[in-house]
């Protein structure tokens, strides 16, 4: 289904790249920015943001699944509820 994504509960990541490196390796075309940039992304999960330089692997399972949700922004995917969901994130004590 188009504007739709499958966030796997492996959360396939590169553990031993930064947060950051893996979202960027989310992007389609670096050259073409799409709707959402790694600003927005980082914008979307603070306590991603500030983890945004700290090895995948060891990021609690909370973080990954929010680098996870982010990186399928950097493809691209956004289904309709998107902005609803990420104000209802926001507002999480992760």
């Amino acid at each position: 289904m188009e504007g739709s994504g499958y966030v796997p509960e492996n959360r396939d990541i590169f553990p031993d790249l930064t947060a950051r490196q893996n979202l960027i390796l989310g992007f389609k075309d670096t050259r073409h920015p799409g709707k959402w940039r790694l600003e927005d992304m980082l914008q979307m999960f603070p306590n991603l943001a500030a983890r945004a330089d700290t090895a995948a692997g060891v990021l609690s399972s909370g973080e990954k699944q929010m680098l996870t949700i982010s990186s399928m922004h950097g493809e691209g995917i956004e289904p309709p509820i998107c902005p609803d969901l990420s104000k209802i994130v926001r507002r999480c004590p992760f």
